[in-house]
């Protein structure tokens, strides 16, 4: 695969990549330097992009599942009024 088509590949799945001097840097958008991951290898790079990618998706679907609280009762004293 060109150099090209993993950027666009990689940029796809949301991810921010940076193809430079043979060396590739995938992070999530806006991520620190921390969460950068760098590789030598254009197929290394697209397939780490799409664990990060699904990493993003997989807590996504755990905070949608989350169900929103239920509201408190009201009072003992509100009942009385």
């Amino acid at each position: 695969m060109s150099i090209n088509k993993t950027k666009k590949a990689i940029k796809e799945l949301g991810m921010s990549v940076r193809h430079r001097d043979g060396e590739w840097r995938i992070n999530f958008l806006n991520g620190s330097e921390a969460t950068a991951y760098y590789t030598t290898d254009a197929a290394d790079a697209l397939a780490t992009a799409k664990v990060m990618a699904a990493q993003i998706h997989n807590s996504a679907a755990v905070i949608a599942a989350d169900p929103l609280p239920k509201p408190l009762p009201r009072p003992w004293w509100k009942f009385w009024s």
